[in-house]
């Protein structure tokens, strides 16, 4: 019984947490579509998926002052509910 118990609420906690993420995430691409369009990128790869950058081109930390300014936080609901 709590083994069934506690996967049921690792499966709620995954889902809130999957939930809470596509914000983010959805947050992070209005961003990066508004970065690229102003500084007229052509192309914008993730910092994991390239092996080397050279730094000038890194937009890290404007992506980031923007996500915090349009999602200064994240309400999360509690898992089950």
């Amino acid at each position: 019984d709590y083994q069934r118990l506690a996967q049921k609420r690792k499966r709620a906690l995954d889902k809130v947490r999957a939930g809470a993420m596509l914000k983010v995430e959805n947050a992070i691409k209005k961003v990066v579509t508004a970065v690229a369009k102003k500084e007229r990128i052509m192309l914008i790869l993730r910092s994991e998926q390239t092996v080397f950058w050279a730094p000038p081109l890194d937009i890290t930390d404007i992506v980031l002052k923007g996500l915090n300014k349009n999602l200064p936080s994240l309400k999360v609901a509690a898992p089950g509910k």
